[in-house]
């Protein structure tokens, strides 16, 4: 990821706060929005030093705190600003036997200021819907929780994407798109043909839609899907590549994330849809589900909490040390990209 360091974000969140981005100019807006920031550097900082019993609650509550500045600067004046409550519950916090079986939705207050969804609408981010998704999937949405997954790993996952030339036709570059991710479970059904597997695999990464294959011109046939036999690889050929360029996936990089990108721009990452969605979660959107959920397991199932921790005995000890450990600087550097997009100077 193209993160910069904890300390070089918090220093240029700091040093909006004399004059904030976006709409939290406006005086009434001023107040909140650095109260809110002074607040969720606090509890990220503290998240640093504590153990991993309490360390998602002071995670979970840095984020929440950060949202509400990016709400201050994020929404159009006449829109409510000012937030209450989480927005999503966990639904079978009582009746869960793996942590990947957590299932998080949307519950929406009355009066439409709930954190959750008022952060989502201003971010124009998908949100839980009614009937949520299970953390094993919001797993799936995050690339650095992906590096580490879960013991009981969800169907889809990120997946990388990059483009390679093969020739020009009629003025325009085609090329084959390269994906690397796990997409086993495109080769489950053999009775799938072509394209109900290209349109499954579009349909579960809709940012893919910018480099459809298609019949490219002066070609007599329509590309191909080829995949490796681990399921690792997919090469989809004859792809008409964006704007003539050979080597980048720019149209990709314009639909996703500008983090997800890899240093040499060759490539960028791509996230799954879930919960129905036709447009992948924005990943702090992501990050603010699974920490949310993190955070009420160990506050109100600290035994249970505690067992998934003990590496002696939970195969996702590991994978929660990992995502913890990364929580931080993703949703820092997350918060910072999006305070950027704000800025209306």
């Amino acid at each position: 990821m193209k993160y910069r360091s904890i300390d070089e974000c918090w220093r240029y969140l700091r040093g909006t706060r004399h004059r904030p981005v976006g709409f939290a100019i406006q005086n009434e807006r001023k107040k909140l929005y650095s109260s809110a920031l002074e607040q969720s550097e606090q509890f990220f900082r503290m998240s640093d030093k504590a153990g991993p019993e309490t360390k998602p609650v002071l995670l979970y509550y840095g984020l929440n705190q950060a949202a509400r500045a990016l709400v201050a600067a994020a929404t159009r004046p006449g829109r409510p600003f000012e937030v209450s409550g989480h927005g999503i519950k966990v639904s079978n916090l009582d009746d869960i036997d793996h942590l990947a079986d957590l299932r998080v939705v949307d519950a929406p207050r009355k009066n439409d200021k709930s954190s959750f969804l008022t952060l989502a609408r201003s971010i124009s981010s998908p949100a839980l819907r009614k009937d949520g998704a299970t953390v094993g999937e919001l797993w799936g949405t995050l690339p650095e929780a992906c590096a580490v997954p879960l013991s009981m790993r969800p169907k889809y996952e990120v997946i990388r994407v990059g483009t390679v030339a093969s020739g020009k036709k009629a003025g325009r570059y085609t090329g084959s798109l390269v994906i690397r991710g796990r997409l086993r479970e495109l080769n489950v059904d053999e009775g799938l043909s072509y394209a109900q597997r290209l349109d499954l695999l579009y349909r579960i990464y809709p940012g893919l839609h910018s480099v459809q294959p298609r019949q490219a011109p002066g070609s007599t046939r329509f590309g191909g899907l080829i995949s490796s036999k681990s399921g690792q690889y997919y090469t989809i050929s004859d792809v008409v590549l964006p704007n003539g360029r050979i080597h980048t996936v720019d149209d990709l990089y314009r639909r996703g994330h500008r983090l997800y990108r890899d240093s040499k721009g060759r490539s960028t990452i791509v996230l799954p849809a879930v919960c129905g969605n036709t447009r992948a979660l924005d990943p702090i959107i992501g990050w603010w589900s699974v920490l949310f959920a993190l955070s009420m397991l160990a506050r109100y199932r600290p035994g249970a909490w505690s067992s998934m921790l003990d590496v002696d005995t939970s195969a996702d000890a590991v994978s929660i040390e990992h995502l913890m450990r990364q929580a931080h600087k993703s949703c820092v550097n997350l918060t910072a990209w999006h305070m950027r997009n704000c800025d209306l100077s």
